[in-house]
């Protein structure tokens, strides 16, 4: 089903990738797609970065899990450093000596 709408992209990226649907997940980049893994290796062209970015296998719960994963890494990160702002902030309005 193609995208109507900037919100059926997403919908349907999210529903490709939920699905292992390397195929679809990979029509979104453009042929000429640079990867940088987190190693800072490059792999370039959209044929050459599905294996390392989604797994070598291709099977549905490599690509999820990973993704998954790194989504999840990421939002505990933010939520350090909003917890540290805050900290640091409450630090800083104390009045002195109180």
């Amino acid at each position: 089903m193609p995208a109507n709408s900037p919100e059926d992209i997403c919908r349907l990226f999210q529903q490709a990738m939920a699905e292992g649907d390397l195929e679809s997940v990979m029509s979104a980049y453009d042929p000429q797609a640079v990867f940088v893994n987190p190693a800072g290796e490059i792999t370039k062209g959209k044929d050459a970065c599905m294996p390392c970015r989604f797994g070598a296998s291709g099977t549905r719960a490599g690509p999820a899990t990973s993704v998954q994963a790194q989504q999840q890494e990421r939002m505990e990160q933010a939520r350090r450093r909003n917890l540290q702002q805050h900290s640091k902030k409450a630090e800083e309005s104390r009045p002195a000596g109180g």
